[in-house]
């Protein structure tokens, strides 16, 4: 599916652009966005199955998948907000230098 999609977007939109960089990109975006969407679906699974069985164990489980979603989601936002800063500091500079 991966493959098809940049073969699509190749032949639709003519961009000069890298196959293998698209793929590679994907790839990166993919991993990226797996990760949370896995504890999510963990979280849900566990906290349902718990609720539904009353055990605790399994709720508390679910429990620190949200933990582990809440961190990365955490320590994304800050990654993506310090590189906003960064370009927000680097074209400021840029234009003081004008």
């Amino acid at each position: 599916m991966l493959f098809f999609g940049v073969f699509l977007v190749s032949s639709t939109v003519k961009i000069n652009a890298d196959p293998v960089a698209m793929v590679v990109s994907f790839l990166i975006t993919g991993t990226i966005y797996f990760f949370p969407t896995y504890f999510l679906f963990m979280f849900t699974k566990n906290v349902k199955s718990g609720l539904r069985s009353g055990n605790e164990d399994q709720i508390t489980v679910g429990f620190k998948f949200l933990k582990s979603w809440l961190q990365y989601v955490g320590i994304l936002l800050i990654i993506v907000l310090s590189i906003y800063l960064l370009i927000f500091l680097l074209f400021g500079a840029g234009s003081l230098l004008r």
